[in-house]
């Protein structure tokens, strides 16, 4: 099963006509809220919930929960249905100078084995709770990199990224320590 953050969405017929419904007594029966309906109106069959739940965020992080509660509402209301799964390309020219032709880049390792998926998913969700405490709403625009990770090599990339920007307050052990049972 797919994380919720990593499910595409796209709206069903009776999503359409709900927001066609213009009328205060028909939208009351089907009690969608302003805010249900402005989060019924981002789902667009291509981006994923992630990126919804990401820009959402800006608002902070209450209204990324409520944006998250809201989409399984949208979805059991039978307004949105799952239409696939993100999948993650990560182009090595993206990252610039950080990758350099030698022995040590991406391109000269040994392909990363597949990640046991359930265990990387877990991973990404117990990283979120901690982060929120240091970063509050921008946790997760720190954590993206590791939040979009396909592999754990990646991922431990992603929590080499957040240790540097927590070692700038809380030094580097204590950072270390924080993160140290997610890397694999």
């Amino acid at each position: 099963m797919a994380l919720l953050s990593e499910t595409i969405f796209r709206k069903t017929a009776a999503g359409q006509a709900a927001l066609s419904r213009h009328d205060a007594a028909q939208a009351a029966t089907v009690s969608l809220t302003p805010r249900l309906r402005a989060l019924l109106v981002m789902v667009n069959g291509r981006d994923a919930a992630g990126k919804l739940l990401l820009q959402v965020a800006e608002a902070g992080s209450e209204r990324q929960a409520e944006a998250r509660q809201g989409l399984r509402l949208l979805q059991e209301a039978g307004w949105i249905e799952a239409a696939g799964v993100a999948v993650v390309e990560v182009n090595s020219r993206s990252f610039g100078s950080r990758l350099r032709a030698g022995p040590d880049t991406a391109e000269h390792q040994p392909p990363e084995a597949p990640a046991d998926a359930a265990t990387l998913a877990q991973a990404r969700q117990a990283l979120m709770p901690r982060l929120l405490e240091h970063f509050g709403p921008d946790a997760p625009r720190v954590a993206q990199r590791a939040l979009q990770a396909t592999g754990w090599r990646e991922f431990n990339a992603g929590l080499d990224d957040i240790a540097a920007r927590l070692a700038i307050h809380m030094g580097r052990k204590a950072a270390r320590a924080l993160l140290a049972d997610l890397h694999h």
